[in-house]
């Protein structure tokens, strides 16, 4: 069917990514990546507290920040605690729109942050700031703000707009490319990825077999199971779309500017899913510990180490389902006439 929300790829979208470790108040950001599509802008980022010191009775919050003349957004912030006061917050804490995490001393701590929020034309040209400021019980310091990225979207083509949006399509669907233990390389021949493989190279060429199609963008993104650590896991995500973007752009001949990779560390959402869904003894202690503000790799531990059985059960069943690939191709259909 029709989606109206669907835009002109090379139009509208226009990703502002940016790689390198930036730092604030002692947390460094990473994996910034800032894009808007038809209507809707999106932030992603990862921050990574490994470093921050804060005493029992602190926390730093941290708010992601848009900046342009006269105009200010401010994000949903992120609020790292001392272990006094997430105690105390834990006793007492209320609803709201900051996320709270535990300063764990001495442990690598990285906490991913996305945020999607409505398109105004201020943005195209605004720059995004990280503010911290620090607390102390109920008191709070002035905030610090360091500059993160500068926005730079293309403006649409109104006159185009509804009658691109109208030729543009999408496919969608899911492959389960195997790799080796640490390892990133594509081996068609391992395991069944001669076939998974196959999914994805089957609808890029069948779209590409009609004259009337043009492909406009392909999005990839690998998502890891929720097993080891953390930073391993964002690593091998990363890697290994990387590698699949490569391997599919080399043997199909595909230009690498239209091929998009995101990748997903630890797939919490999918174990959720798949727990919700199950009939695992203790099902809701269970999804407790996944809702629950823990840190990645503590969280695996307790999985592991007090649900030892529901555990095994995971690993079997549902751990190689959450280690995929979930991929789109988005093509422009030339000639409406010739729909039927």
């Amino acid at each position: 069917m029709l989606k109206k929300y669907l835009f002109l790829f090379f139009f509208l979208y226009a990703p502002v990514a940016v790689a390198q470790t930036l730092v604030a108040d002692g947390v460094q950001v990473r994996d910034l990546a800032l894009d808007r599509r038809s209507d809707t802008v999106s932030l992603s980022l990862v921050l990574d507290v490994s470093s921050l010191k804060i005493k029992g009775a602190r926390s730093l919050a941290l708010t992601p920040v848009l900046k342009a003349p006269g105009q200010t957004l401010d994000l949903p912030s992120v609020e790292v605690m001392g272990g006094k006061q997430y105690i105390y917050y834990m006793r007492n804490k209320k609803s709201g729109t900051t996320e709270v995490h535990r300063r764990n001393p001495g442990a690598l701590q990285q906490i991913p942050y996305t945020a999607s929020f409505p398109h105004e034309p201020w943005m195209d040209n605004a720059a995004v700031y990280l503010s911290a400021a620090r607390r102390h019980c109920c008191k709070g310091s002035a905030a610090r703000e360091t500059l993160l990225a500068q926005a730079a979207f293309a403006a649409p083509a109104p006159d185009r707009l509804a009658a691109d949006a109208a030729r543009i399509r999408s496919v969608k669907g899911t492959a389960y490319v195997d790799f080796p233990v640490n390892r990133w390389e594509v081996k068609e021949n391992f395991r069944n990825n001669a076939s998974e493989l196959y999914k994805i190279f089957r609808t890029i060429e069948e779209i590409r077999a009609s004259q009337d199609h043009a492909i406009l963008a392909i999005r990839l993104t690998g998502y890891a199971s929720v097993e080891s650590s953390w930073l391993m896991n964002a690593k091998l995500a990363k890697k290994r779309s990387e590698a699949l973007k490569e391997y599919i752009c080399e043997h199909l001949s595909i230009p690498q500017d239209i091929v998009h990779v995101r990748s997903v560390a630890e797939d919490w959402e999918g174990l959720r899913d798949f727990v919700q869904k199950s009939y695992l003894f203790r099902k809701d202690d269970l999804l407790s510990l996944i809702d629950s503000d823990i840190v990645p790799d503590h969280k695996e531990m307790i999985l592991k180490m007090d649900f030892p059985a529901q555990y095994r059960i995971l690993e079997r069943d549902c751990f190689p389902l959450l280690r995929r690939t979930q991929y789109e191709i988005e093509y422009q259909i030339k000639t409406l006439q010739n729909e039927n």
